[in-house]
């Protein structure tokens, strides 16, 4: 056995035996994290789209694996990839476009401590960014189209002009509006900015009390 395989955890060493020859190739890495750990952690990410669940160990994995660039460091002030990578679509369409297309996924040259390879750990990645990618990406565009019209109407209401969606009416004062706004929601601040210049703003039939579905 090579030398490099007399390191690491049992399963580690056996896993590294198991994938080399005698004169010790192909070259392996013993990495001191678990592969389950690089797994959970891009998991968390996806699913709470909470970009400080990126630890180190993802971290370390999609730049010396996936090809990522290091910003430098995972957070301020010593790097932002964090803050780069704050859209978890934004991460998934990297893996999908860039991040693979930086080396051979099918050859192992890691080996993590649970006896898990850098192709089975980066496989299991792909499985949960093409599980979790639609919702992503919806979620993005929500965020972005949010972010959008509330800049929209900041810079709208002090010149007095209304938003009307498509498919939505404006009444003259004196008509009430048909359905009553979640408070908060976007569909109010319309509202509101409607009635701001002695307007109502009424939602047609079947449109989400949010508003989104209807503004999108």
């Amino acid at each position: 056995m090579s030398r490099t395989a007399q390191r690491g955890t049992p399963a580690q060493q056996e896993r590294i035996a198991e994938l080399q020859d005698e004169n010790g190739y192909p070259r392996l890495y013993p990495q001191h994290v678990q592969g389950k750990t690089i797994i959970g952690q891009f998991r968390r990410y996806v699913t709470r789209e909470d970009t400080s669940c990126i630890g180190q160990a993802l971290y370390n994995f999609l730049r010396l694996v996936c090809g990522f660039i290091a910003e430098s460091g995972l957070i301020p002030p010593d790097g932002g990839f964090r803050l780069v990578w704050a859209e978890p679509a934004a991460l998934i369409d990297e893996l999908a476009n860039g991040g693979r297309a930086q080396r051979d996924y099918r050859r192992v040259e890691r080996v993590y401590q649970d006896g898990m390879t850098d192709v089975e750990v980066l496989a299991a990645i792909d499985q949960l960014a093409s599980d979790h990618e639609e919702r992503c990406r919806a979620a993005r565009t929500q965020r972005a189209f949010q972010r959008d019209i509330s800049v929209a109407v900041k810079l709208l209401e002090p010149h007095h002009f209304t938003i009307v969606p498509p498919g939505w009416t404006l009444a003259n004062p004196g008509r009430q509006p048909s359905v009553e706004q979640p408070a908060g929601s976007l569909a109010a601040a319309l509202v509101q900015l409607a009635a701001s210049n002695g307007l109502f703003l009424t939602a047609p039939p079947g449109a989400d009390s949010d508003g989104q579905i209807r503004l999108l």
